[in-house]
């Protein structure tokens, strides 16, 4: 394993974390997956903070970019470049566990979770949205706010599972790990919503609405760059293990 550069070692151990056979990851594994990922930097992934107003937003501009690291049926790895001012808007990971590691920047992310979270709390992830209500109650977990020196921000199907992400004082990037991964055929479709109301002031009882993807969010993608990253070499590794 000491001849795997840094990220090849976080993506070993992502597929040692999420291929499980009941496809459930234990604790143990996630504490030392989310361990790994702090120790993550920008020159693991060969990217270069951007130059002061190269990430600057302009008309037509994608807000975010997408450098897709892997993706295999346990996981996805990719990075993520947004830009002075822009967000991910809100929308949730049915069913998954998801880590962002900041490489350069800040980001301010708005979490919650669903009123009925306890139901998906022992998942492998594969889930219907048919029996979802288009409006529904959820529990604001606050804002939090993260950069390249401060931590992991890990979300799971009962916590911080729907969130928004959006960068503050200058443009951001983060490395994020989302297991299982996206999925239409299983469920894990990426669906967008709303804040319609609050409760009352001092709840933190919200109703969110789900919408079709805002038309001022898109990605364009960028070339990796940094070490490769294989899924047949994962696979070897973890069975001579």
């Amino acid at each position: 394993m000491d001849d795997m550069a840094n990220i090849q070692k976080v993506a070993r151990q992502a597929l040692k974390t999420f291929k499980t056979a009941n496809g459930l990851p234990v604790k143990e594994n996630l504490d030392v997956l989310k361990s790994m990922m702090g120790a993550i930097t920008a020159q693991d992934v060969n990217l270069s903070p951007p130059n002061k107003d190269r990430r600057s937003s302009y008309p037509g501009a994608a807000p975010v970019t997408h450098v897709n690291i892997i993706e295999c049926p346990y996981f996805s790895m990719a990075v993520f470049i947004v830009s002075r001012g822009r967000k991910l808007p809100l929308h949730d990971h049915p069913g998954m566990h998801g880590f962002c590691k900041v490489l350069y920047g800040s980001i301010q992310v708005d979490m919650y979770r669903r009123m009925d979270s306890e139901q998906h709390e022992k998942t492998n992830g594969t889930l219907s949205h048919s029996n979802e209500l288009h409006l529904g109650e959820f529990i604001y977990e606050g804002k939090h706010t993260f950069d390249s020196d401060q931590g992991v921000c890990m979300v799971s199907p009962t916590h911080g599972n729907l969130h928004t992400i959006r960068a503050v004082n200058g443009p951001a990037a983060f490395l994020d790990i989302l297991g299982p991964p996206y999925s239409s055929e299983k469920g894990r479709d990426c669906l967008y919503y709303k804040e319609c109301r609050s409760q009352d002031e001092q709840s933190d009882v919200r109703y969110l609405q789900e919408v079709p993807c805002p038309q001022d969010f898109f990605c364009d993608s960028q070339t990796y760059r940094g070490p490769v990253v294989k899924f047949e070499e994962l696979m070897q590794r973890n069975e001579e293990e």
